[in-house]
């Protein structure tokens, strides 16, 4: 069976409890699964000199904060989630050049197109994010089996849609056409969103 091993510094374990303790076991657990995969990415790419693991970890880890009770639900979720980690590594003593950098790789994760042309950080982030909604192809099969099976994966696009939609509260949270907007508008028109017929058509 496979091992896992995380950064073991005192900053990354803060990052890992604020994680843990801040959002829905099944967030938490896409969390983690985002890191090995964005770790992995990073690695096959030649990226961790551009893209420390540290930063990795902090950007995966901390990446849904925006759909946890910490998000006040005033404007993008994506944005909030962003805040709430830049503050929380600036509180760790992570410098601002670095924090900058994750704050960056979390309010872009959503954004494709957009967090590849804005550094290894982001590129690297939104890849490991991305990864764990779709099956992976052989040799990355065998790690996407191996986190899941470490980190079970408990309806996560269910719970997902569920926090963003709770966290509302202005309609600058959800603009139209931003990720808010659109599974608020799916769940009303067709009572499911097009990330559960995805994960459902695939087992999960």
């Amino acid at each position: 069976m496979r091992t896992f091993d995380l950064p073991a510094t005192p900053i990354a374990a803060a990052i890992l409890t604020t994680s843990r303790d801040s959002q829905d076991v099944s967030l938490f657990n896409h969390s983690m699964r985002s890191y090995w995969h964005a770790r992995s990415y990073a690695e096959s790419a030649g990226l961790l000199d551009q893209a420390p693991e540290i930063l990795i970890f902090a950007a995966t880890l901390l990446h849904e904060l925006g759909a946890s009770a910490l998000a006040p639900g005033r404007e993008r979720f994506e944005i909030e989630g962003a805040d709430i980690a830049a503050e929380t590594l600036l509180g760790l003593g992570v410098s601002e050049g670095d924090t900058e950098q994750v704050w960056d790789a979390i309010a872009l994760h959503t954004s494709g197109g957009l967090a590849e042309r804005r550094g290894a950080l982001p590129r690297v982030v939104r890849a490991g994010i991305v990864a764990d909604f779709g099956r992976a192809e052989e040799p990355q099969r065998e790690l996407q089996d191996a986190v899941h099976a470490e980190w079970p994966r408990l309806n996560l696009e269910t719970v997902l849609v569920d926090h963003i939609i709770e966290r509302v509260n202005d309609s600058a949270a959800a603009p139209r056409f931003g990720m808010a907007g659109v599974v608020i508008h799916e769940r009303e028109v067709h009572g499911i969103t097009g990330m559960e017929i995805a994960a459902r058509d695939l087992g999960w």
